[in-house]
């Protein structure tokens, strides 16, 4: 009976049948125009049910650089994989880095989003993500699936 509950769960967990997937999507406290077309990106994927797991816009003078960085680690160890967006690292190399040092410390997949106006990831993103996936809603509801299905326990969501 375990065995089925094990297999049923997978099968319906990687086509999107039960599970809801929390992403972390990389903003480093600039929630430009990438950010939120990337979230509308993931909401027009019909394959995908996800929660948005991102650190809401914080008073960042008041918190100062260690409570947002504790708030960084509390919002991505609750997501199943990090989506960062290559387009932002120029600006936000800091806070980006940061959080794929998280991520990577707790065992998330990071997904890299391909760059629409350069041909090159940058380097500190290539070497921390597990997958690459473009703009387009279907490519990143199978990158997704295929990383949150690998990284997930067996029984974390039943």
């Amino acid at each position: 009976m375990k065995l089925f509950r094990f297999c049923y769960f997978k099968f319906h967990a990687f086509f999107g049948g039960l599970a809801e997937y929390g992403i972390f999507i990389s903003h480093s406290w600039d929630y430009d125009p990438d950010y939120f077309l990337l979230m509308d990106i993931l909401h027009s994927a019909r394959s995908l049910r996800w929660r948005n797991c991102s650190v809401p816009r914080p008073d960042r003078d008041r918190e100062g650089v260690s409570g947002l960085y504790g708030r960084l680690i509390s919002q991505i160890s609750s997501s199943d994989c990090v989506i960062v967006i290559s387009d932002m690292y120029e600006r936000n190399s800091f806070w980006i880095s940061k959080e794929l040092d998280i991520a990577r410390k707790l065992g998330k997949p990071v997904i890299a989003l391909r760059s629409r106006w350069l041909m090159v990831l940058p380097g500190k993103i290539m070497s921390s993500s597990s997958a690459v996936a473009g703009w387009d809603p279907d490519d990143l509801a199978v990158s997704v699936r295929r990383l949150c299905f690998m990284n997930l326990s067996p029984w974390s969501r039943i």
